[in-house]
C-alpha cells in the first residue's frame, strides 16, 4: 500500500475484520472452510481501489515536473475558495467505499434502487423497552442479526425456514419509529426473544424506504448480507445457509 492516502492501516483493519468472524465461524464448526474463499472476493476489489487511489495521490503530491506542481497548487488554492469542495478534499470523500458485490451476500436485483446489500449497515441511536439509550451496535451483539423495520422479521417464515435462520444464531431485532403517544408496539413476535427498540431520531425510515425493503440480515462485521421482505426472508437466508455450510460438499479437516 503506497503511503500517500494514509490508508494502509485502515485497509488492514478491514481485512482483519472480514477474516475474524469467518475464522470464528469455522473454528466453532457451524461453517465450512470454503467460507474463507469469500474473503478474496470481498476484499480484493476495495484494497486494489485504495492502492490505485494512493498511487494517483502520489503522482499529484509528488510530481516530477515543476509545471505540474504549479498547476496542482493553483487548483488546490482555487478549490479551497469553495467550502463544499474544500471539505470534499480535506475529508477525503473521494475515497472508494467498500461494496461487496460477490462473496457472502445475496445480490440485489437490477431495480435501480440505492444499494444496501454488501455495504455497512447504518448506526442510529435506539432506546430499549427499559428506556436505555444505546447505539444499535450494542443491541445487535457480536454475531449475526436479523432486523425488521416496523415489522416482525420472522412473521412469515415456515418452521423449516426458522430452522435455517437459527443456523446463524442471530439476534432478532424489531426497530420501530419514535412516535408521540405510541412509543412501543407490543404485538407478539414469532420469536419471544425478539428485541424491540425504538429509533430515537427516526433515521432509519428514509434508509429503508429508498431501498424498498424492510428486513436485513447483518453480518458480524456489520455488512448487510441480505435485504428483503418478511415473506422473502426464508429464500434469502436459505441461499446464504448454503454458502455458510457448503451443503453438498465434503468438509475439509
Amino acid at each position: 500500500m503506497p503511503p500517500w492516502a494514509g490508508q494502509g492501516m485502515n485497509t488492514g483493519i478491514r481485512d482483519v475484520t472480514n477474516l475474524c468472524w469467518k475464522l470464528a465461524a469455522i473454528v466453532q464448526d457451524p461453517a465450512d472452510h470454503s467460507l474463507f474463499d469469500t474473503y478474496d472476493h470481498e476484499r480484493r476489489p476495495h484494497a486494489q481501489a485504495m492502492i490505485d487511489l494512493s498511487t494517483t495521490l502520489g503522482r499529484i503530491l509528488s510530481p516530477t515536473r515543476r509545471s505540474l506542481a504549479h498547476a496542482r497548487n493553483w487548483f488546490l488554492r482555487t478549490a479551497s475558495l469553495a467550502p463544499a469542495v474544500k471539505r470534499w478534499i480535506l475529508e477525503m470523500r473521494f475515497k472508494p467505499i467498500p461494496h461487496h458485490q460477490r462473496g457472502f451476500v445475496v445480490p440485489e436485483g437490477p431495480d435501480k434502487r440505492p444499494p444496501g446489500v454488501g455495504r455497512m449497515f447504518v448506526q442510529p441511536s435506539v432506546e430499549t423497552t427499559a428506556g436505555t439509550h444505546l447505539r444499535l451496535d450494542d443491541v445487535l451483539g457480536p454475531w449475526f442479526a436479523v432486523i425488521g423495520f416496523e415489522c416482525d422479521p420472522l412473521a412469515e417464515l415456515s418452521d423449516t425456514e426458522l430452522t435455517v435462520v437459527r443456523t446463524f444464531k442471530p439476534h432478532i431485532v424489531k426497530i420501530i419509529e419514535s412516535r408521540a403517544g405510541q412509543r412501543w408496539r407490543r404485538q407478539r413476535c414469532a420469536d419471544p426473544d425478539t428485541i424491540v427498540v425504538e429509533d430515537v431520531h427516526n433515521q432509519l425510515r428514509p434508509w429503508f424506504q429508498a431501498r424498498g425493503r424492510n428486513v436485513v440480515l447483518v453480518r458480524p462485521d456489520r455488512y448487510v448480507a441480505a435485504m428483503t421482505t418478511p415473506d422473502a426472508l426464508g429464500s434469502a437466508v436459505t441461499n446464504l445457509a448454503g454458502q455458510f455450510s457448503a451443503s453438498g460438499t465434503d468438509r475439509r479437516g
